[in-house]
């Protein structure tokens, strides 16, 4: 089984800098290195939205997709590291942000409940370096999305 390490952060913290970075590395001393990069990027091209006009459907489908995702390349892979970018954390605090309360807090408890299931060996969470960053008009829970992942992972 490949080690999983998971890259967790803000936007603009520098996840995909650093994720090349190790594979990089690993690679140089001659390990077999995937990287398994967030569904939810892939969202867009399926007609999906991560902003304030998300609905129910979409979050379900995309958290689905990412359990799906995440699961068959841990059990399928025959590298030595698997590097995650990101992970369900994102759509939990997607639907917090942006869904009816109640709904949010349906989603939250099974992805708790997955979060036991799937499998990190290491997690990092990478902090923005700077505020100066310009906002991409995607995203709009950075700080809610740094409360979440400090109260789940520490």
């Amino acid at each position: 089984m490949p080690i999983v390490a998971l890259f967790e952060g803000e936007q603009a913290s520098g996840k995909d800098t650093c994720i090349s970075g190790v594979w990089f590395e690993l690679k140089k001393r001659g390990y077999d290195v995937e990287v398994i990069e967030e569904w939810a990027r892939s969202a867009k091209y399926a007609g999906l939205t991560l902003d304030t006009t998300t609905s129910v459907n979409s979050q379900l489908y995309m958290l689905g997709m990412q359990v799906a995702y995440e699961a068959l390349r841990n059990e399928k892979s025959r590298a030595d590291f698997l590097l995650l970018n990101r992970s369900l954390i994102d759509v939990m605090v997607i639907t917090h942000v942006n869904l009816d309360k109640r709904i949010a807090n349906k989603f939250k408890v099974a992805i708790q409940s997955l979060l036991e299931l799937l499998r990190y060996d290491r997690i990092y969470y990478l902090q923005r370096f700077s505020d100066k960053v310009p906002d991409d008009k995607v995203r709009e829970t950075d700080s809610l999305y740094r409360d979440t992942v400090r109260e789940r992972f520490g």
